[in-house]
């Protein structure tokens, strides 16, 4: 995993984002941190712990449409809407196989195939 993460301005500042509630903005932020280098988040514990956040946040995360749900894994669906990682100092998903359900679209948002 990165040591640092990117933003995007644009979706932060949007309205469907600026309509999730406080504990979603925190989760959001926690999982982005915590994601691998292709948006796969495997264990959310670790951000849900940390902000004292109740696991049913991840729901709203999920219906608002900032997060998929891909077998037991979370995938942050603007991931590459806020991350260019060079090839070169890319690591690879473990979750290919997985990710391999997934497309990106034209708004560089994963999307199912």
């Amino acid at each position: 995993m990165a040591k640092r993460r990117c933003f995007s301005i644009d979706l932060i500042e949007s309205i469907d984002f600026r309509k999730l509630s406080n504990e979603a903005i925190n989760l959001y932020f926690g999982l982005m941190a915590h994601a691998d280098d292709e948006g796969v988040v495997i264990n959310p514990s670790i951000p849900l712990c940390l902000f004292k956040i109740d696991e049913n946040t991840i729901t709203e995360l999920i219906e608002k449409g900032f997060l998929l749900t891909l077998k037991d894994l979370l995938i942050i669906r603007h991931w590459h809407v806020h991350n260019k990682i060079q090839s070169s100092k890319k690591t690879k998903s473990t979750y290919t196989e997985e990710l391999s359900a997934l497309c990106i679209n034209n708004r560089k948002e994963y999307d199912f195939l």
